[in-house]
């Protein structure tokens, strides 16, 4: 499990920012799906 770490590591750093700075509206992250 370390080439898909590797080859998304700005991958999972944006998701998770999205998941907290969407997780206020709620409504973006459902819609989103994220």
């Amino acid at each position: 499990m370390t080439q898909p770490e590797s080859a998304f590591p700005g991958l999972l750093d944006n998701i998770r920012r999205f998941e907290r700075g969407e997780a206020m509206q709620g409504q973006v992250n459902r819609g989103q799906g994220y």
